[in-house]
C-alpha cells in the first residue's frame, strides 16, 4: 500500500462549507469515485501475481487499478519485467536475479513455478505447457493501456527511470492512467525530475521527504479544520 499525496487542498473559509475542495488532482485521481479496488500484483493472493494471466483475471472483476513492480534487465537498452523481487527463484525455477540477466536467458521460465493456492500443498501452474511467461511491461501496456496502473520501480541502479520513460511514450498509454510508485526517495526524485524535462505529466506516489512534510502539513491542517467546524461535544 502507498500512500497517495494530493499537493494541496483548501481550507473551510467558513462553518457553511461542508466540505474540502481539492485543487490539484492528477487525471489518475480524478477518475476515482470513493474507494479505489487495487489488485495488488494483480491479486497474488488468488492467482500468480505478475502475470498476464492475473491482470486478465482481475480485470474481469471489480479492479479499479492493477498493481505491479518492475525491473529490468542487463539488456541494453533493457527490458522492463514484472517480478515482485530481483530473485527470480521467488517465483520461477530459475536461479538467476536482475538485473543481472538477459531476457534471452529467462524467457522460457515459469513465472508461477513457485505459486501455491495453499501454502505449499499443491503448485498447480507448475507443469503447464507452455509456461506462463515472466511478463514484459510492454505486453501489459499493449492489453491492458485503457486501465488504470499503480507501477511500482522496485530497481534503483542501474536505472530505469528513462527506459520506463521511453516505453510509456513509445506505446501512447494515456498518463492519465498510471501512478509511480517507488520506495526509493532518488528514484522517484529523478522520475519527477525527467517528467519535467519531457513535459510529461505523471502522478507519483509520496516518497519519505513528502511524507515527512504531509505529516507536518496535517498537524496544522488539523488545527485549521477544528477551528473552523461546529463539533456538538
Amino acid at each position: 500500500m502507498h500512500e497517495l499525496l494530493y499537493p494541496s487542498v483548501n481550507l473551510p473559509l467558513n462553518k457553511s462549507e461542508s466540505h474540502i475542495q481539492q485543487t490539484t488532482r492528477p487525471g489518475f485521481f480524478a477518475q476515482s469515485t470513493v474507494i479505489d479496488v487495487i489488485a495488488h500484483r494483480g491479486g497474488d493472493g488468488q492467482w500468480p501475481g505478475e502475470t498476464i494471466f492475473a491482470f486478465t483475471e482481475a480485470t474481469k472483476g471489480d479492479a479499479d487499478v492493477i498493481e505491479m513492480d518492475v525491473w529490468g534487465t542487463a539488456d541494453e537498452p533493457p527490458i522492463l519485467l514484472l517480478a515482485h523481487s530481483s530473485n527470480l527463484a521467488d517465483m520461477t525455477e530459475g536461479t538467476q536475479k536482475l538485473p543481472f540477466v538477459t531476457f534471452a536467458e529467462i524467457s522460457g521460465l515459469n513465472a508461477a513455478f513457485r505459486w501455491s493456492p495453499d501454502g505449499g500443498q499443491t503448485f498447480p501452474f507448475r507443469d503447464d505447457k507452455p509456461p506462463l511467461p515472466i511478463a514484459r511491461l510492454a505486453e501489459v501496456f499493449q492489453a491492458f493501456g485503457d486501465k488504470r496502473m499503480n507501477i511500482e520501480i522496485k530497481q534503483r541502479r542501474p536505472s530505469i527511470v528513462e527506459p520506463l520513460l521511453d516505453l510509456i511514450q513509445a506505446s501512447q498509454v494515456s498518463t492519465d492512467n498510471l501512478l509511480i510508485a517507488a520506495f526509493s526517495t532518488s528514484v522517484l526524485k529523478e522520475f519527477r525530475a525527467k517528467c519535467k524535462e519531457r513535459n510529461v505529466q505523471i502522478a507519483t506516489g509520496a516518497n519519505k521527504a513528502d511524507r515527512n512534510f504531509t505529516a507536518i502539513s496535517n498537524q496544522n491542517f488539523a488545527k485549521h479544520l477544528i477551528g473552523a467546524l461546529d463539533f456538538d461535544f
